[in-house]
């Protein structure tokens, strides 16, 4: 088995490459493709962008994904974020802030989440 992916990944965080961490991001590019079949991504891309975000265990790697693809700019996953993710940070938000500062605390949401 190439480590490819995992040598992308590890190389990032100053670790060594293995062959579970090979089988677990081609895992998670698997599932995020079939869960975002029109948003494209390389191989090298999302291994060098989940190398540089993600901390601990738990990992919402097709999240991660459409992140990576709408930071890029691809018109697919900035249509996807906005219309499935953004109205879930939209009421989350609204429950806790004033209505007045709502869009502002949407951009920086925005921002954040995409680490523009």
């Amino acid at each position: 088995m190439t480590m490819h992916l995992a040598s992308i990944y590890a190389r990032a965080r100053g670790e060594q490459p293995s062959p579970e961490l090979e089988q677990l991001l081609a895992s998670a590019l698997a599932e995020a493709r079939r869960r975002w079949p029109f948003v494209h991504v390389t191989d090298e891309a999302f291994a060098a962008y989940a190398a540089e975000r993600v901390q601990g265990d738990r990992v919402a790697w097709t999240d991660l994904y459409l992140a990576c693809a709408a930071a890029s700019g691809d018109p697919a996953a900035l249509r996807a974020f906005e219309e499935g993710i953004m109205p879930h940070v939209r009421r989350s938000l609204a429950r806790s802030i004033e209505a007045w500062t709502l869009d502002d605390a949407l951009q920086i949401a925005r921002r954040d989440l995409l680490a523009l």
